[in-house]
């Protein structure tokens, strides 16, 4: 079972304008927040969604089955909109893994601290958006 790659920040930012509506069109198209626990913090970052968590813009799990893996053809997205992990991917004997150099908390994880007022942000409007339709 693959597991979503997260996403770069660079990925879902183009600008600094209006970062929650980025954030929010991003989540629209089949993306999700959740997080990852580093030794000393726990961060939030942007995955594709997975199959439990098809309909949800929010997720405490980084685990299920990616909705764009597609078991025999690979990844359905082209190379250049995959998440950034997906894309350091390297094929090594039938599997895949990441070079040497590759550090998922350096390269992937650790920017999105920068992001997490936007990310406190985005979660409070749409916490607000489900009370107000409940």
């Amino acid at each position: 079972m693959w597991s979503p790659g997260i996403y770069h920040p660079d990925q879902v930012f183009k600008s600094k304008e209006d970062q929650i509506g980025q954030l929010r069109r991003f989540l629209d198209n089949g993306a999700m927040i959740s997080f990852v626990e580093l030794s000393n913090e726990t961060i939030q970052v942007v995955l594709p969604r997975t199959t439990q968590r098809r309909h949800s813009h929010l997720s405490t799990e980084l685990i299920g089955k990616c909705n764009h893996f597609i078991h025999k053809q690979g990844c359905s997205k082209k190379f250049n909109d995959r998440p950034l992990e997906c894309q350091a991917l390297i094929p090594q004997g039938g599997e895949c893994g990441f070079s040497d150099e590759w550090s998922r908390e350096r390269d992937l994880v650790l920017p999105w601290k920068e992001y997490e007022q936007v990310i406190a942000e985005f979660e409070e409007e749409h916490w607000q958006n489900a009370r107000a339709m409940a």
